[in-house]
């Protein structure tokens, strides 16, 4: 893609910064951490779609809500339940 730009996540830790990126989107935005390192967030894949994840330690899950057209977390807590939004089919965004 010429000219494309794209949105990079990362987590810093002081002067550490980490780079989360879910493979192969255009778009990464994690938006929350839990006290044991999970990540939720989301992300925009080749074809424009938004989607929710969660990374651990090193490896991503992906989820979207049955018949969305976009999914996010926005956040998690410490026993790995997420909250988040999705917009259904006919544009109107709810909660999880």
């Amino acid at each position: 893609m010429q000219n494309a730009q794209f949105l990079h996540g990362f987590v810093a830790d002081q002067s550490v910064y980490l780079p989360v990126d879910f493979p192969d989107a255009l778009e990464t935005q994690p938006l929350d951490i839990s006290n044991t390192g999970s990540i939720v967030g989301s992300y925009v894949d080749s074809s424009g779609a938004g989607h929710g994840f969660v990374l651990e330690q090193t490896h991503y899950s992906t989820f979207d809500i049955p018949g969305a057209s976009s999914t996010a977390a926005w956040a998690i807590n410490n026993r790995g339940v997420v909250v988040g939004n999705y917009v259904d089919s006919s544009g109107f965004n709810h909660g999880f």
